[in-house]
């Protein structure tokens, strides 16, 4: 990935502190930047964004005390960029932090700040994990990326227990003998999670099983690889790349759920 895509990248999906390398001479090459896609304040859409400020505005050297003769060694300095959205003028603004002994960057300012606004079609169904994904994004937001897989983990948790208790309604109106509603009920009241998603994966729906893969496995394990041997910086990239698919998932299932439970009562209808 070149430096444009490096930058790119940092200011249209990172969270503040989480740091990106780059390659050679950083500099040179800042003003490449001149368009950008983000979400719109105002338009409230992803839009195309461009740069006001060229070149972009040099803030603070951070770096070793000056000498007599010549510049500081440069450790640090931040680099302003202001960008315009081209279809109704509103500025967005980003402070990103240049290391150019480490060749490493990071956003460390955006303004308006990084979104934790939760999306209407999820937010219909999120119910009580609302406050869990809300927690989850400000962690994230902040890199604290092991309390974001905290945070998110949980709502996959969460979303078992509901889809069983549909589970073994249908059981039963299928006739299913007593004793296996028993086991069934069980699973779901017990806490060994896996044997929760093997149940709940004979209802998962077939848009979200690709190559076989339990979705709430998937996921659930993605998050405790991060929780249990990965540091912050790690569970960051984690967090960041499972966000979309947990978004997907719990809008998905809760779909389903919608359909079972209409399902269950119109057979109840007929059957009354």
């Amino acid at each position: 990935m070149g430096n444009k895509a490096i930058l790119k990248k940092a200011i249209e999906e990172d969270p503040l502190y989480h740091k990106r390398e780059y390659d050679g001479d950083f500099l040179s090459k800042e003003s490449e930047l001149l368009v950008i896609e983000h979400l719109c304040p105002n338009c409230n859409k992803v839009k195309t964004f461009h740069r006001k400020n060229n070149p972009p505005q040099r803030g603070s050297d951070f770096g070793s005390p000056g000498r007599s003769t010549g510049e500081p060694t440069l450790i640090s300095s931040t680099i302003h960029y202001k960008y315009q959205c081209t279809y109704c003028g509103t500025k967005i603004n980003f402070w990103v932090e240049l290391n150019s002994d480490n060749n490493w960057l990071r956003k460390i300012g955006q303004n308006p700040p990084w979104s934790i606004e939760i999306p209407n079609d999820l937010e219909k169904y999120l119910h009580e994990n609302e406050e869990f994904y809300k927690k989850g994004l400000i962690c994230l937001s902040q890199s604290f990326g092991l309390g974001a897989c905290t945070y998110f983990r949980r709502i996959i948790e969460n979303e078992i227990d509901p889809l069983l208790a549909l589970l073994i309604e249908r059981k039963k109106l299928e006739g299913e003998n007593e004793d296996k509603i028993e086991e069934y009920k069980s699973i779901k009241e017990g806490k060994s999670f896996t044997a929760k998603t093997k149940l709940a994966y004979e209802i998962t729906p077939q848009s979200l099983i690709i190559d076989g893969m339990n979705p709430f496995k998937v996921l659930h394990d993605f998050f405790s690889q991060g929780i249990h041997s990965k540091n912050e910086k790690e569970c960051v990239k984690i967090a960041l790349k499972a966000k979309d698919s947990l978004e997907f998932v719990v809008i998905e299932l809760n779909r389903e759920k919608d359909n079972r439970e209409k399902f269950r009562d119109s057979i109840k209808d007929i059957n009354s």
